[in-house]
């Protein structure tokens, strides 16, 4: 049974590794057009759809169906947005094995696009077989009840641009070894909120500093403490990490002063750091971020008074520093935030 097992993963992987000229449309038939249809047939059986989200999937026009995209010149899939909702109960119940699932995705062959977020997946495993869809540049498989590790495989996935695997509802999902998201050097946008990150390498913020493209990031509720941030014998890779323009990192068990790695991260719009236990004074070098169009501080155990400098914030629209223990008077300089 194992060696059948490794065999359908060599061929798999043979037959991706022909899936750019496939999907170019210079090999385009009429029997593989079929076989996505077929496909997508076998993927609608998967699931118990109360919801009729996949009512319109029938007749022989599969680019006409909810959710499916194609691409207009060779006719592939290339697109599946199927995003459920847990507060209308607007989802997809998972009947099969997740794994048949991700069986029948490999039949797109040209698939670049993937939400299936907000569906009911059963509490499965995240199967490893979604690091052979290589030619994804977008996965979501957030709020869909998995548990357990996320599978290493993904790091293939080196053409994604954005991936969510955030898990605000359920928090089952966890990372021990960072180290696959290092091969993900397309990756733009990465939420990971809610998932578990307490016992994930201390080169967390090393590995995330080595993302070339990376823009928008969010930690939000992981579970991270102190020993997560980068230390003086480790030091951040500033300029690149320096590209991050959204940042993320609330709810989390940071204690002691707001990290000072943050004030060399100069792209930075959006900084929410609330509900931590950071404590000291709010930093002067915060004026340096001058990119800053929104900050939330709030919840935290911050003392001292607003520095001056946030008055060179010229393009906050929105700060939040609620919940804390600040003292003194307000600076002028807050008046120069038009």
């Amino acid at each position: 049974m194992r060696e059948t097992f490794h065999a359908m993963l060599v061929l798999v992987a043979v037959l991706f590794f022909g899936a750019p000229e496939f999907c170019s449309g210079q090999n385009t038939s009429l029997s593989c057009i079929e076989g996505e249809r077929e496909a997508l047939l076998k993927f609608k059986l998967c699931f118990n759809d109360l919801s009729d989200m996949l009512s319109s999937w029938k007749g022989n026009d599969y680019c006409e169906w909810r959710g499916v995209g194609c691409d207009k010149n060779s006719g592939h899939v290339v697109s599946l947005q199927l995003r459920g909702s847990i507060s209308d109960r607007s989802q997809l119940h998972l009947i099969d094995g997740v794994e048949e699932v991700v069986s029948i995705l490999l039949k797109l062959r040209c698939l670049e696009y993937l939400d299936l977020s907000g569906n009911n997946l059963n509490s499965s495993v995240i199967p490893p077989f979604f690091g052979l869809m290589k030619q994804l540049s977008y996965l979501n498989l957030s709020s869909m009840n998995f548990r357990g590790r996320i599978p290493s495989e993904l790091g293939n996935l080196t053409r994604l641009r954005v991936l969510d695997l955030s898990d605000k509802f359920y928090r089952r999902l966890k990372v021990d070894d960072v180290q696959w998201i290092s091969h993900l050097f397309s990756l733009q946008q990465l939420d990971m909120s809610g998932v578990n990150l307490s016992h994930a390498s201390s080169n967390l913020f090393q590995v995330l500093g080595g993302l070339p493209s990376l823009t928008w990031l969010s930690l939000l509720s992981c579970s991270l403490k102190n020993c997560h941030l980068p230390s003086h014998n480790h030091p951040l890779n500033f300029t690149l990490l320096g590209n991050i323009q959204y940042l993320d990192l609330s709810q989390n068990f940071f204690h002691g002063p707001i990290p000072t790695f943050l004030q060399n991260m100069t792209s930075l719009i959006s900084l929410y750091l609330f509900h931590n236990e950071l404590s000291g004074s709010i930093p002067d070098s915060i004026g340096q971020l001058s990119q800053l169009e929104s900050i939330d501080l709030s919840d935290n155990q911050l003392s001292g008074s607003i520095p001056n400098s946030i008055g060179q914030l010229s393009k906050l629209e929105s700060i939040d520093l609620d919940g804390n223990q600040l003292n003194g008077s307000i600076p002028n300089s807050i008046g120069q935030l038009s």
